[in-house]
């Protein structure tokens, strides 16, 4: 892959995550606290929020590594879809340690 496509690819990825990341932002949240629902780790007395993202990371990372090497069962959630997933699950936990820097 040359770096004009590279560029393209990484152009068209990041405006398709940050379109998943608005949709799912208002149907977990409506628009309020981005992070309500991994500070609910918290009010159940798991764990930390951004624990609580690494832990879906980890998951994500471990669907990508079983897709790789095998067909999905789930037909309409492509690999790609999962590695999306993960670009997200990165930014709401550089979110997460900002809000726990500015509030700390």
């Amino acid at each position: 892959m040359q770096t004009p496509e590279l560029l393209e690819l990484a152009n068209s990825t990041f405006t398709k995550c940050i379109d998943t990341l608005k949709k799912k932002n208002n149907d977990y949240s409506k628009g309020q606290d981005a992070l309500r629902n991994f500070k609910m780790v918290e009010v159940f007395q798991l764990t930390d929020p951004s624990t609580g993202i690494l832990v879906r990371l980890c998951d994500k990372f471990a669907r990508v590594c079983n897709l790789l090497h095998s067909e999905a069962q789930v037909k309409d959630e492509a690999v790609t879809d999962t590695i999306d997933d993960i670009i997200n699950y990165a930014v709401l936990l550089k979110a997460c340690i900002a809000e726990s820097k500015k509030s700390g």
